[in-house]
């Protein structure tokens, strides 16, 4: 048999075409297989990158399935009467399958048909579950119940990231401030600011409803000598005074930041 031969012609198609189409459609037009269309790349040193190859690859799987003529027909008649798990169960395949197919034949559930259905797998209020107060001798196989002690924390476990010993010191960041305070253990889970530790064994209790505020600003500096406590109140002032004496231009930022914060929170 002879093998095929690239005139002229071919060899400028291919050149011109070898980043638009695969080689397969490069050698229907130039009548000979793909294998040909791919030998004569790499003598001319023009292969294609790998990068457009898994393109081409990709746009050829587009449509494709393995879904059957029946498989679909019963898709596209009951997509929007009952659920895709349900109806995944019905034609044999996976729920992800039917969502993908569902898709390709440019099915479209409409968004009052979603809800609808997502409200309806919602526990309702005051729902009550199948097994509550019964014993789990008696929801559970005796197998189950031993697979399930396997994960259960023994007598006196102690959490792999729990600090060694009392006296560790630890930085953390408040959320809403974004400043930074010194922890330090008193006990196993249990942690206390430092600067109100500091402040209760060298200067004295902390009178009720005050805070403690540092002179210098700096909230990770819990020398006895910078910390201070302050009412709520005079807390408040003290604020106040420092955002009036703020350039206009940062307080309406910090306005509007409050307001994003607020809406969040929201």
């Amino acid at each position: 048999m002879r093998k095929p031969v690239l005139n002229i012609h071919h060899k400028i198609y291919i050149k011109e075409n070898r980043l638009k189409e695969p080689s397969v459609v490069l050698g229907e037009y130039c009548n000979c297989s793909k294998t040909v269309i791919q030998k004569y790349l790499r003598e001319i040193k023009k292969q294609v990158p790998k990068s457009i190859v898994s393109k081409f690859r990709v746009r050829s799987r587009i449509g494709a399935t393995s879904f059957t003529a029946e498989q679909d027909k019963i898709l596209i008649e009951n997509y929007l009467k009952i659920a895709e798990k349900p109806l995944s169960k019905i034609i044999g395949k996976s729920s992800c399958s039917v969502r993908i197919r569902r898709r390709q034949l440019g099915l479209v559930i409409p968004k009052s048909i979603r809800e609808n259905r997502k409200n309806n797998t919602l526990f309702k209020k005051g729902h009550v579950p199948t097994n509550k107060g019964v014993p789990k001798t008696e929801w559970l196989t005796p197998d189950q119940l031993k697979e399930q002690q396997k994960n259960y924390f023994k007598s006196g476990h102690v959490p792999h990231n729990q600090k060694p010993k009392n006296g560790i010191i630890s930085i953390r960041e408040d959320k809403k401030t974004g400043k930074k305070y010194k922890y330090i253990r008193i006990a196993p889970n249990n942690w206390v600011l430092l600067s109100r530790l500091n402040y209760e064994r060298h200067i004295g209790p902390i009178p009720k409803n005050n805070i403690i505020i540092f002179k210098d600003g700096d909230s990770l500096n819990c020398h006895p000598t910078n910390l201070k406590a302050i009412t709520r109140r005079e807390h408040v002032i003290k604020n106040a005074q420092n955002y009036h004496n703020l350039p206009e231009s940062l307080k309406q930022v910090i306005k509007l930041s409050n307001k994003l914060t607020s809406k969040l929170r929201e």
